[in-house]
């Protein structure tokens, strides 16, 4: 009897148990951003995974929103950057900055661009529509993340020029005489960053993420579009003679400037 008494009330504790999961499911894991959103199909920065289902219209309207809500964060970073007084609380600060930079450009800002198709004389400010050449899209997409800078002139200039303006030379790799493994390695040995990289002609993003190296830029040859791709298989890095990479994100002074809305020009 003891024995029955005792099943009963483990059946009986089994059945309360799973009535009060159904009553109470489990709580959404959805990150701050996906709530402000609304909506599951977004990513930790809110961009919404069905980008390419939208109408040009709804498109535009929605990238014109996103710049406004990166300016908006940059200017909260940036009230917080003017009223820090200790070494420690500008280092949070600057740390904060370049993860934000990193996420927004890589999830969110480069995402939109992609497939948009690319022309030598490309200068497009809208993603997916008309075309965009390699150096214009650097700078747009940068000047879309918040940085202040002379976009047609950099857009204009060799990549080394754009590359100096953005990186200091501590975090400049140059590799000469089409060594291409080893730009590989260097890149494939770095903690994750957004690199500008220059090369005989062209320009581009390298992303340093997941233990993967990516190429993301304008490509004009084969896609002819804004791609991103393993850079081990880009056609464009394999054919190319002349590397330089710069670190954007481990430059200080670059990241400071972000903050404090001061223009990168000549």
């Amino acid at each position: 009897m003891l024995r029955l008494a005792f099943l009963l009330i483990t059946l009986c504790s089994i059945l309360v148990g799973c009535n009060s999961s159904a009553s109470h499911p489990k709580e959404k894991t959805d990150s701050s951003a996906e709530q402000a959103a609304g909506a599951s199909d977004t990513t930790p920065t809110g961009f919404r995974r069905d980008w390419l289902a939208l109408s040009p219209e709804k498109r535009q309207t929605y990238y014109t929103n996103l710049c406004s809500r990166v300016e908006a964060h940059r200017l909260k970073l940036a009230a917080r950057w003017k009223k820090a007084t200790t070494e420690n609380t500008q280092q949070q600060i600057l740390r904060e900055s370049r993860t934000y930079i990193f996420t927004v450009l890589t999830d969110t800002i480069l995402v939109c661009w992609y497939n948009t198709p690319w022309d030598f004389n490309g200068v497009s400010e809208q993603p997916g529509q008309g075309t965009i050449a390699c150096g214009y899209f650097v700078t747009t997409t940068l000047q879309d993340a918040g940085f202040r800078l002379e976009r047609i002139w950099l857009s204009q200039q060799a990549s080394s020029i754009l590359i100096k303006k953005f990186a200091d030379k501590a975090y400049i790799k140059t590799v000469t005489n089409k060594q291409t493994d080893k730009i590989l390695r260097f890149l494939d040995e770095q903690e994750q960053s957004l690199f500008i990289i220059g090369l005989d002609i062209h320009t581009g993003f390298v992303v340093r993420q997941n233990e993967k190296t990516d190429m993301l830029h304008a490509s004009f040859w084969p896609q002819r579009k804004v791609v991103r791709e393993p850079m081990k298989t880009s056609a464009i890095i394999n054919e190319s003679k002349f590397f330089m990479t710069g670190d954007i994100l481990k430059t200080d002074s670059t990241i400071i400037k972000w903050l404090e809305g001061k223009t990168f020009g000549q």
